[in-house]
């Protein structure tokens, strides 16, 4: 099963808790099963000894600290108990994208900001990096030194995406809203969408009712829908298309939870609002090239 958190946290505590929750569920698994085996098959046990560890799994022999009627379940929860505890001590490395780098990283951005804590946390992790990769390499360990490779890419992709992230909301969304528009209504005709669509570079509208109050979006793939049935109503044939559940942007909101949101909802288009006053909507394509004119500017 794998979890997604839909966003970090933005507090270094946040991160802090997110990233220890992973070694934590792994210590917590370790101990669940070697309690269990405490329990009810305590001389399973002797196999964390050195001597049976270097004779059953190195030699592949028998021997009398493994008893005879050793089951494959037990030696599967001893395989499962040994994967999560040295998960943990894999996890806590600190260099991402282990916990561990999130961790360091939480830690620095506790007296320093984020950009600046990421950075000295690549560094570290990618001297980290070297160091697996040449002891690996030395001792003959291949596949443990491409983990050494991973690890330093992972260090530099890290940083850059927070590079991007702290670039992105340096601007503010009002800066990107466009006041200029088509607007559609209950009484807008299929022929007049396929118009729209098809003549004009916009693909998504938003849809107000009498009040001018928004009532919703209709989308792209709602249009394409719409194009392909052949259905048609006398009126308000609209509204069987739109989306009616969509968000309200805040002015204030950040760049990046803007286009969570949108993601969120699969929505290219997203009307955007200072408290109760409506301003107008923000695209994601608008979005990308606003930054993408900046990020030009400012490296010119």
């Amino acid at each position: 099963g794998v979890a997604r958190i839909r966003k970090l946290p933005d507090t270094p505590f946040g991160e802090f808790v997110v990233a220890v929750a992973g070694p934590m569920m792994n210590i917590i698994i370790g101990i669940l099963i070697l309690i269990y085996l405490q329990i009810t098959s305590p001389e399973t046990l002797s196999i964390f000894s050195k001597e049976v560890y270097e004779t059953f799994f190195i030699e592949g022999k028998r021997i009398r600290g493994i008893p005879e009627n050793f089951s494959m379940i037990n030696l599967t929860l001893i395989i499962l108990a040994f994967v999560n505890l040295g998960l943990v001590l894999f996890n806590l490395i600190p260099a991402f994208p282990m916990d561990g780098g999130r961790m360091f990283r939480a830690f620095l951005n506790s007296f320093m900001d984020k950009l600046s804590a990421t950075r000295i946390a690549t560094i570290v992790g990618q001297i980290i990096s070297f160091i697996i990769f040449f002891i690996s390499i030395y001792y003959g360990q291949y596949g443990l030194a491409l983990v050494g490779v991973f690890v330093y890419y992972m260090a530099a992709y890290e940083f850059r995406m927070i590079k991007n992230e702290v670039f992105r909301n340096r601007f503010n969304l009002s800066n990107i809203i466009r006041t200029h528009f088509t607007k559609l209504n209950l009484f807008s005709t299929k022929k007049e969408v396929i118009e729209l669509f098809t003549k004009g570079l916009e693909k998504n509208f938003l849809v107000f009712d009498h009040e001018n109050n928004i009532i919703g979006i209709l989308s792209k793939e709602n249009i394409l829908d719409w194009i392909s049935s052949n259905e048609n109503y006398p009126t308000n044939e609209i509204q069987r298309y739109i989306r009616k559940s969509i968000p309200m942007l805040d002015v204030k909101m950040k760049i990046d939870d803007a286009l969570q949101l949108m993601r969120d909802f699969n929505l290219e288009l997203l009307p955007i609002a200072d408290g109760d006053d409506f301003l107008g909507i923000i695209d994601r394509n608008g979005i990308f090239e606003y930054l993408n004119l900046q990020q030009k500017i400012i490296d010119f």
